[in-house]
């Protein structure tokens, strides 16, 4: 009869640290699903053009690192802005995973050149690439974002000799 009684209560132990571990799996999950739903906001508000809904998934000490220079959110905005205006940046989403608080999303990326973008001039051509994007997620938040674009098949298609860069920019002085 002891043997059964050590039986039953080894195999209830084995139950509970099973369904423990199962909790934790979905607790896991969630916070996969939250931080890749994140990210979606964050394509959702880029694509609207959402600048100020965008710079709110955001942390306050975020960085964003990109193919035309680093800063925090509002060294970044009149960046971002250029794409949305100047260019008609549109992403679709095509892949996504997760991992802890690191998202990483390839898309495609389309746009047409509308206004002048940096020291580039308006060509009035569309373009298509693949961008990457790799974030951070902490507390709820955007932390960190880098972002890889094929800059060189995009000036192709533009018409431009070379991808932009807003060190040429120069402001009137």
């Amino acid at each position: 009869m002891r043997h059964f009684t050590l039986f039953y209560i080894g195999a209830l132990f084995l139950m509970l640290i099973s369904c423990q571990q199962s909790q934790e799996t979905i607790r896991g999950n969630d916070r996969l699903e939250t931080n890749k739903n994140i990210v979606r906001q964050y394509v959702e508000k880029f694509n609207a053009g959402d600048l100020a809904g965008l710079k709110e998934i955001f942390a306050e000490d975020a960085l964003i690192y990109g193919v035309l220079g680093w800063g925090k959110v509002n060294e970044v905005m009149p960046i971002w802005r250029q794409l949305v205006d100047a260019l008609e940046i549109q992403l679709t989403i095509e892949d996504v995973i997760a991992e802890g608080n690191t998202v990483a999303i390839r898309y495609s990326e389309r746009g047409r050149s509308r206004g002048s973008f940096f020291d580039k001039p308006a060509t009035g051509k569309s373009y298509q690439l693949v961008a990457m994007e790799w974030f951070v997620i902490k507390d709820g938040k955007i932390h960190r974002r880098w972002g890889a674009r094929d800059a060189a098949s995009q000036a192709k298609q533009l018409g431009w000799d070379v991808p932009a860069t807003k060190e040429s920019h120069k402001s009137p002085e």
